[in-house]
């Protein structure tokens, strides 16, 4: 694995993580949130061994990647391009997971000619979707702040300002499908996940982000923003 920082055309840094080599099959890796460009790297001797490239990017706020207020999902599909041309790769795969599904998308969108193909793992769709919303009753809170106070609140009670309290808490097999709970009770995959950077800036530089009403969320931020935003 080798990590990178990188220049933005505003002179922001974009840090990625590069798991592969240069003969394989590049795969960009969007992130889910909280999650890092770190997050691929269970997954990146098995993608190797059938000739994949993984490489994840730290969206603006998380890990190495400098903050980006006021951006919308569109945005990161700067970045994603701008680790692809600084990498010398004309095509590629993209991998969105959980909150990064609308980021692969959007990608695609705009640079069709240069997507192969998207895999969407658990990925979260509009969040303004009410049969979706409702479908996510644990974040009710979540989706109910209407303020920057609140949002800091919230942020900071539920995970802690540096993160810390993320995994803490005994409702979560109430939420996930045995599958789900296997794979994060595997050593391998707590042990990945302990060293994940997602909170390398604090949670409310990633998890607190200005929306284009002026409307702070936190959470699944941008889900909570209107999808046009994909092809602008």
């Amino acid at each position: 694995m080798q990590t990178t920082n990188i220049q933005a055309a505003g002179g922001r840094t974009i840090s990625f993580s590069d798991f592969g080599n240069r003969d394989e099959i590049a795969v960009l890796w969007c992130h889910g949130g909280p999650g890092s460009r770190l997050e691929p790297q269970t997954e990146a001797e098995a993608a190797s061994a059938a000739g994949f490239r993984l490489i994840g990017i730290d969206r603006p706020g998380y890990g190495g990647s400098t903050e980006l207020p006021g951006r919308q999902i569109s945005d990161w599909t700067h970045d994603a391009l701008r680790v692809a041309d600084h990498l010398k790769i004309n095509q590629f795969f993209i991998v969105g997971v959980s909150t990064g599904a609308g980021y692969a998308l959007a990608t695609a969108s705009i640079a069709p000619k240069r997507v192969l193909g998207v895999l969407v793992c658990c990925g979260l769709s509009d969040m303004l979707w009410g049969k979706d919303k409702s479908s996510l009753a644990a974040n009710t809170l979540i989706w109910s702040t209407i303020d920057r106070d609140q949002v800091r609140a919230f942020v900071i009670e539920d995970f802690g300002e540096d993160g810390s309290k993320m995994l803490e808490g005994d409702d979560t097999a109430a939420m996930l499908s045995p599958p789900d709970l296997a794979m994060l009770s595997d050593p391998k995959f707590a042990e990945s996940f302990g060293h994940n950077d997602a909170f390398a800036q604090g949670v409310l530089a990633m998890w607190t982000i200005e929306s284009p009403t002026d409307r702070l969320l936190a959470g699944q931020v941008l889900m909570s923003t209107e999808w046009p935003v994909l092809s602008s």
